[in-house]
C-alpha cells in the first residue's frame, strides 16, 4: 500500500475509535472502552506488521533469483490452477496460492517459488512460447478472477499466472517481458 493508503487508513481508524470511546466512555462502559482501544489499535499494527512481512519475503525472493539470473526482471506472483500439477511434480506440500516470483529474461520466462525462491516451478525458453497477454479472467487459487498474464505456449497450453500488480499496470508488463523477449 502506498503510504497515503497507510495514512487514509489510520485517519479513518482514529474516526471511528473516537466515535466509539464518544459512545462508551460517556455512559460509564470502560470495558467496551477499552477493547475498543485494543481493536484500533492492533488491528492496524497487526495489518502493517503482514505487510511488510509479506514486502519482504517478496524481496528476499527476488535476491535470491538476482544472485542466478543476472539481466532478469522479477515480479512478485501468486500460484494458481495452472502451477499446481508442477508444484505437486516438483515435490511442494502447498500447491495452491503460493507465494512466487515470475522471473523473465534473455532465457525465457519462469516461475519461482519457497521462501528463498528455490523450487523451479515453471521454465519455457523463449523459442517455446507463442505468445505473453494480459489477460482478466486468471483463476487464482481462490476461485476468483483477476488480471494477470496468460503465457501461450507452443506446445499447446498456456501458463496463467496471478501477478501482484494492479489491473492498470498489467499491460505494460507484458511489454516489458515481450521487450526480454527480442533480446
Amino acid at each position: 500500500m502506498t503510504p497515503r493508503r497507510w495514512i487514509v487508513l489510520i485517519v479513518i481508524d482514529l474516526v471511528l475509535l473516537a466515535g466509539g470511546l464518544a459512545l462508551t466512555v460517556p455512559d460509564g462502559n470502560y470495558t467496551a472502552a477499552a477493547l475498543l482501544i485494543v481493536a484500533f489499535v492492533v488491528g492496524p499494527v497487526v495489518l502493517i506488521m503482514t505487510s511488510r512481512g509479506i514486502e519482504r519475503a517478496n524481496r528476499k525472493r527476488v535476491r535470491a533469483l538476482e544472485a542466478t539470473h543476472p539481466g532478469w526482471s522479477f515480479v512478485p506472483c501468486v500460484t494458481g490452477p495452472t502451477q499446481e500439477a508442477l508444484l505437486k511434480a516438483a515435490g511442494e506440500r502447498t500447491t495452491t496460492g503460493v507465494a512466487a516470483v515470475l522471473a523473465y529474461g534473455p532465457g525465457g520466462i519462469e516461475i519461482w517459488a519457497g521462501k528463498k525462491s528455490e523450487t523451479k516451478v515453471f521454465a519455457s525458453p523463449w523459442s517455446k512460447v507463442t505468445g505473453v497477454s494480459a489477460a482478466s479472467d486468471i483463476r487464482t487459487w481462490q476461485k476468483r478472477t483477476v488480471t494477470g498474464l496468460r503465457v501461450t505456449l507452443a506446445k499447446g497450453g498456456s501458463q496463467e499466472v496471478a501477478v501482484l500488480l494492479k489491473a492498470p499496470q498489467v499491460p505494460a508488463l507484458v511489454e516489458q517481458i515481450e521487450a526480454a523477449r527480442t533480446v
